[in-house]
């Protein structure tokens, strides 16, 4: 448990089985570091959480695209994205 801006905040370091002492220590260690230089590792942690989330949904978007948004030329072959002036890529969804 530590306090930021006054406020109390409490961190987990992971479960038993899963999380060796060794481990939970050397995270708490880091945890106790970055707090005495004013960070907060709880807001750390949730922003990594938050980018790799939006990195997934980003891969996911251009695997989508790549198989089923791209239209198909009279010979079967898929066109690029560039010339298909797609939604996707003009920014219908933010990237």
């Amino acid at each position: 448990m530590y306090r930021v801006k006054g406020a109390p905040r409490r961190m987990t370091l992971g479960c038993f089985p899963g999380v060796s002492l060794k481990l939970a220590r050397e995270r708490a260690r880091g945890a106790r570091a970055a707090v005495q230089r004013g960070e907060d590792p709880v807001e750390d942690k949730k922003e990594e959480e938050r980018e790799q989330a939006l990195n997934g949904f980003t891969a996911s978007k251009k695997d989508f695209i790549e198989k089923y948004a791209k239209p198909k030329t009279r010979r079967g072959r898929r066109r690029s994205a560039s010339s298909t002036g797609s939604p996707f890529r003009r920014g219908a969804i933010a990237r």
